[in-house]
């Protein structure tokens, strides 16, 4: 009874990040397609003889979004390299020890570089540190690198969480 109820827990925790991670990635096309727009704006605009200023900042900006917006379903549904010549030869469990240690390094690195995002995104706050032409302020960009880094730290759990039940699989 309490086996099936933590299974069931896993299962909603693990359909909410993924779900989550999905809506998140679907904000970064957003970005995409608005650096696309940016972009063509200002190729016009320079083309017209009138360049307007502040075009690469914004899409600066907008490439921090993509990019760390999309994180979390790109591991979520396995889009990263992956070298798997000698892993896929060994056996189901050891494969699932290497693939637990791999998450579990991962994990670290992800909590410990948005830990340390969310440090300077708080000094960049109090210094109100902002871009130098369109005077856009740093921090939200900062934020959004930090739920980026929080979503994919999420998700690293998940598949821990299905390293361990692979290994423990009799």
């Amino acid at each position: 009874m309490i086996a099936m109820s933590l299974h069931q827990l896993t299962r909603t925790t693990e359909s909410v990040i993924r779900t989550a991670a999905r809506w998140v990635s679907l904000a970064a096309g957003l970005s995409l397609f608005a650096m696309m727009i940016v972009t063509v704006i200002d190729v016009a605009t320079r083309f017209a003889g009138r360049p307007m200023l502040g075009f690469f900042e914004v899409t600066s900006l907008l490439l921090v979004c993509l990019v760390f917006m999309g994180l979390a379903q790109t591991q979520a549904i396995k889009g990263n390299v992956n070298v798997e010549v000698f892993v896929a030869r060994l056996p189901v469990r050891l494969q699932a020890l290497i693939d637990l240690f791999t998450n579990l390094c991962c994990l670290g690195l992800s909590a410990l570089m948005g830990f340390q995002t969310w440090l300077q995104s708080v000094d960049i706050l109090a210094n109100h540190q902002v871009t130098g032409t369109l005077f856009i302020p740093y921090y939200p960009f900062y934020l959004i690198v930090v739920f980026g880094f929080l979503l994919l730290s999420l998700v690293f759990v998940v598949d821990i969480a299905h390293s361990v039940g692979r290994l423990v699989k009799p």
